[in-house]
């Protein structure tokens, strides 16, 4: 039953992120407006952080639930609107020197943006938002 509970949410929301008109080809710039909002963040692009592979730590910053249902493999889940979450990435950074990714649903949510920035504000170098987000990733690598 919690399978397909998953499944249907899974659906769902793809549908909805399709039906949107997000799920459009290229990167233009007008298609991410939180570049433009969050000029000082550093983003990362599909195909970029797909050639990275394992020189990156991939974290999905989203609600648990999101994260239960879809989620990059191998993602880790630090949820931005933890607390703790500075406390998170800093301890996530003395563990590795690789680079630290955070995503979240993608074009038109923030969450990735204010990750990063938050981040770096915790003195965390070597940060990026991966603005595509969950959808665009699991559209182009299922």
């Amino acid at each position: 039953m919690k399978r397909a509970l998953t499944l249907f949410v899974s659906i769902f929301l793809l549908t909805v992120y399709v039906s949107a008109g997000y799920a459009k080809e290229g990167n233009a710039k007008d298609d991410f407006p939180g570049r433009k909002l969050f000029q000082d963040v550093k983003y990362i692009e599909l195909a970029a952080l797909n050639k990275m592979g394992d020189k990156a730590v991939i974290v999905d910053v989203r609600s648990k639930y999101e994260y239960q249902v879809l989620r990059v493999k191998g993602s880790l889940h630090i949820s931005v609107s933890q607390t703790l979450f500075g406390q998170k990435v800093k301890e996530l950074r003395a563990k590795t020197d690789k680079a630290i990714v955070f995503y979240c649903n993608g074009h038109t949510c923030f969450k990735s943006y204010k990750a990063t920035r938050r981040a770096q504000g915790a003195g965390v170098k070597n940060v990026f938002a991966f603005d595509a987000g969950i959808f665009d990733w699991t559209k182009a690598y299922p």
